[in-house]
């Protein structure tokens, strides 16, 4: 329908009563609204501090990586939400990025602090870190353990992880570059 076509003409036989739905509405004197939410959920992960700007699950979909405005990033277990461990690392600012590689034997976490951390999730440790201008995303290789990250300069970024045998940067025009994705074959 173009824009500026009005709405169609609505039918009050076909509005319904929602009285139901209105007991679980609360009305004070400055007429904010409150509902009354109930959490039906299965599973819920609270170990952030703050905000939770990310998450990915492995390949398998046991292990879930979130990341947030507390500048820490977390692995998690899907079946009964316990921490595996805490990327507590270098990152000084929010971590927006965080994905496992191929083999979910590796994961990273990007912050905007420029900071990228690898983490190995077998023993929990950091064996590799990097420092470039503001991230806004990261994505591993498909098949192998390259890691590629974009930056608000726009520059693309690609190493070689944990190796760091391999590092290009692909040059930008000045944009920001706010999205990346490797396509299946790599």
């Amino acid at each position: 329908m173009p824009c500026n076509t009005p709405p169609p003409a609505v039918n009050p036989e076909h509005i319904e009563d929602h009285d139901e739905e209105e007991e679980d509405i609360i009305y004070d004197d400055d007429d904010i609204i409150e509902l009354d939410v109930t959490d039906e959920s299965m599973l819920s992960f609270e170990a952030h501090d703050e905000a939770v700007f990310c998450c990915n699950f492995n390949k398998t979909g046991s292990l879930v990586v979130s990341g947030g405005q507390d500048e820490t990033a977390f692995v998690w277990n899907i079946n009964d939400g316990d921490t595996v461990f805490e990327c507590k690392g270098g990152h000084t600012d929010s971590v927006i990025a965080a994905d496992f590689n191929h083999d979910s034997s590796l994961v990273a976490t990007a912050g905007m602090d420029g900071i990228i951390e690898v983490w190995n999730v077998a023993s929990k440790t950091k064996v590799w870190d990097h420092e470039i201008t503001e991230i806004t995303w990261i994505s591993w290789h498909p098949n192998a353990n390259f890691l590629f990250a974009g930056t608000t300069t726009g520059e693309c970024w690609k190493w070689l992880v944990p190796d760091n045998s391999v590092c290009e940067v692909f040059a930008s025009h000045g944009e920001g570059a706010s999205t990346g994705l490797l396509i299946s074959n790599g």
